[in-house]
């Protein structure tokens, strides 16, 4: 079965995106497609809940930049930025 690191491709792969992406090695991603959950959904369990919507933003930050060095050089990356219209 083909592989990029420890992930069978072709394949969902569940868990918290900061333990996962450092388990790809560099330029093996073509294209990352994300939709981060809109912050100040409080009936998350997960990102999206911080009281602070620059808590939010320092976490997807964070994932960003760890994901970077795993796109080849011609990778791309397409986010979906979600946020509510309330920020208090």
């Amino acid at each position: 079965m083909n592989r990029i690191g420890p992930f069978p491709i072709n394949k969902t792969h569940e868990g918290d995106c900061l333990d996962l992406i450092p388990q790809l090695p560099d330029e093996s991603i073509h294209i990352v497609v994300t939709s981060p959950p809109y912050w100040g959904q409080r009936h998350s369990e997960g990102i999206g809940i911080e009281k602070d919507p620059r808590d939010y933003l320092r976490f997807l930050t964070q994932a960003f930049v760890e994901v970077l060095p795993k796109l080849r050089p011609e990778g791309i990356l397409w986010i979906n930025p979600q946020f509510t219209s309330s920020f208090g």
